[in-house]
């Protein structure tokens, strides 16, 4: 998932429930990256992608 997409959905989400049509516009090209909505949106997508990262090599010691 792109940054894009992610923006994108979190305006779908938020344009349900919220009638503000240039509020939306802003969470869409990234003008509200630091509002609530994408901190919290972005903190669970930086969790996520972390969780696919291949898991760090384990060296024995023999």
């Amino acid at each position: 998932m792109t940054l894009n997409e992610l923006r994108n959905i979190v305006a779908d989400r938020v344009e349900m429930t919220h009638g503000n049509v240039e509020f939306i516009r802003q969470i869409r090209n990234g003008e509200q990256d630091d509002g609530p909505f994408m901190v919290g949106a972005l903190a669970v997508w930086a969790k996520f992608m972390e969780g696919l990262q291949p898991a760090p090599e384990v060296s024995a010691d023999d």
